[in-house]
């Protein structure tokens, strides 16, 4: 599975509706869309939600917008029609671009999803985790399951690789100075991405959230546990624990009273209003939303080896089923290695329909 970092696993995007009620957040579902998983979601100017689907059922994946606040939604026609939608952004014009599982391209559309042009030349990762547009009008994007990071300074015409970091999320502040979180932790550059320098080590960082001040709030964990959410107020230099502690935190948000909201993998979502000195589970509204009856998910391995020898399988496939579960999550870090098997995370048999290969990934040290 493609955790992303604002992933809503369910078959209705969940927005809040209402602000606070006696300190409490309620929730409603609303209508669609329906279908597979949310990577994405993104607002423009005008207020109009774009969501980007992956996985599931393939009538439902893809691009949808709402410009009546989720009432109803209408499928964008993309050249690729069944596209799995990775990552979602929209600049200050309102452009959108968009990332797709496997399509080794971008697209970009400059008239609020109504035609698309396709921007992957150089572009050679296999999908497109993130995008960043830098205040002299580069813009970065990458694959994190690859270690790809790749820039173009003439808007998408042409694409050249810079280093072999993936970016799961990415931050950007007053100052120009761009932050990436990627498997093997933070890095920022202050030379639109030529160059960069890591401040975050040995803990994956999924998602960063940068205030009006450029303090700087870190999500942490991705395939390897988490350690909730770490807090620096000087560009990275220190840094300090704002809670959560072994948590994964996948997504982070303030509100207009500076209020934080973490969303986690497994523990659901908190709301601090003391920068992290307390936490509160947000669960009012909060619903599990079901599904059609499907088989399992590969689950996820992970492994950190300094030698990593043998032969044979690591796997984590779907189970089979009327609806064949999705492939799982590998991630394996080494320092040497003479393995000489191999790692598969396919997706089950399905007699309706087969699951959606899961995500592998090898990384040396």
């Amino acid at each position: 599975m493609h955790l992303r970092n604002k992933v809503i696993s369910s078959l209705f995007l969940i927005l809040i509706y209402s602000s606070l009620s006696g300190q409490r957040l309620n929730w409603k579902s609303l209508n669609g869309p329906m279908g597979g998983e949310v990577g994405d979601i993104a607002v423009n100017s005008k207020g109009h939600i774009f969501v980007g689907l992956y996985k599931g059922n393939y009538a439902y994946a893809g691009l949808f917008r709402s410009t009546d606040n989720g009432i109803s939604w209408e499928r964008m026609n993309l050249p690729l029609y069944e596209a799995q939608i990775y990552s979602l952004y929209i600049t200050e014009e309102d452009h959108i671009w968009v990332g797709i599982h496997g399509a080794h391209k971008v697209y970009l559309s400059i008239d609020n999803g109504e035609t698309w042009m396709i921007r992957g030349d150089g572009f050679f990762g296999p999908s497109c985790w993130a995008f960043i547009k830098t205040k002299n009008n580069t813009l970065l994007g990458g694959d994190a399951a690859y270690g790809r990071l790749y820039r173009t300074t003439n808007y998408g015409e042409s694409w050249s690789f810079v280093t072999s970091l993936g970016p799961l999320a990415f931050g950007i502040d007053t100052n120009n100075i761009v932050y990436m979180g990627t498997h093997r932790g933070l890095f920022f550059s202050s030379d639109d991405g030529l160059t960069w320098t890591q401040i975050i080590n040995n803990i994956s960082v999924s998602t960063i959230l940068i205030d009006k001040d450029n303090n700087i709030y870190c999500g942490t964990g991705y395939y390897d546990q988490g350690n909730g959410v770490l807090f620096s107020s000087n560009g990275g230099i220190s840094w300090s624990h704002l809670g959560l502690s072994g948590m994964t935190v996948l997504s982070l948000a303030m509100d207009f009273e500076g209020n934080i909201y973490a969303g986690t993998l497994k523990d659901g979502l908190f709301k601090t209003t003391n920068k992290g000195q307390s936490w509160l589970q947000i669960t009012n509204g909060l619903n599990g939303a079901g599904g059609g009856a499907g088989s399992g998910s590969g689950g996820t391995i992970y492994i950190n080896s300094s030698n990593l020898s043998g032969s044979g399988t690591i796997r984590a496939n779907g189970g089979a089923g009327e609806v064949g579960g999705g492939g799982g999550r590998i991630a394996v870090y080494y320092d040497n290695s003479t393995f000489t098997g191999q790692a598969t995370a396919f997706g089950g048999d399905g007699n309706s329909r087969d699951g959606q290969d899961g995500t592998v990934y090898l990384n040396k040290k």
